[in-house]
């Protein structure tokens, strides 16, 4: 299901996203804490995110963080905070969007789209020299942006090219680890 509400998300049905994406989380028990349920919750956060709606988003946001960290799961612990920094940083909270990202850089240094993140939320900051630091590190660990090959599978996707897609989609997978986004592609 919750695989379910990306395609729909992606489609571009967000209303059905969200409603796929709850009935994801309610068929997850609760107990004990899992990756899985912190995941579908994280997702959901995402989709909200997305779609404007804020404060749900970082109140799911911190849900799967409290999840994640009692399951003992890095990833989706990574993914929610990630997103909560989104959050964070569109309401011009830039102080906690920074947090946010440092808090999953230090959990996983390679985290390329945290480290993205808080590179702009610097940059708005006026905060140059770090800034620069970080991009400069991003163009040694990753030439191509974050999400490069996933965006242009999206755009073949489109396309109708359902092969190139798949090629870009598995490239996006093999260099950038666990990502929601990129894993169920």
């Amino acid at each position: 299901l919750e695989q379910l509400g990306r395609v729909l998300w992606v489609s571009g049905d967000a209303i059905s996203a969200e409603t796929v994406s709850e009935a994801a989380i309610a068929a997850i028990p609760v107990e004990p804490p899992s990756a899985e349920r912190a995941r579908a919750i994280s997702g959901l956060a995402q989709v909200l995110m997305l779609n404007g709606q804020y404060s749900q988003s970082r109140d799911l946001c911190r849900e799967a963080v409290g999840i994640a960290r009692a399951a003992g799961a890095r990833a989706p612990e990574g993914h929610a905070l990630n997103t909560l920094g989104i959050v964070y940083a569109r309401r011009g909270h830039f102080d906690h969007a920074a947090t946010a990202y440092q808090h999953v850089i230090r959990n996983d240094p390679l985290h390329t789209r945290a480290m993205a993140n808080l590179a702009d939320v610097y940059a708005k900051q006026g905060r140059k020299d770090e800034a620069a630091a970080l991009y400069v590190t991003l163009a040694r660990l990753e030439p191509e942006p974050p999400m490069h090959f996933f965006n242009q599978g999206m755009v073949a996707m489109q396309r109708g090219d359902f092969s190139s897609a798949r090629d870009l989609f598995a490239r996006e997978a093999d260099r950038s680890g666990y990502s929601s986004d990129v894993t169920f592609w």
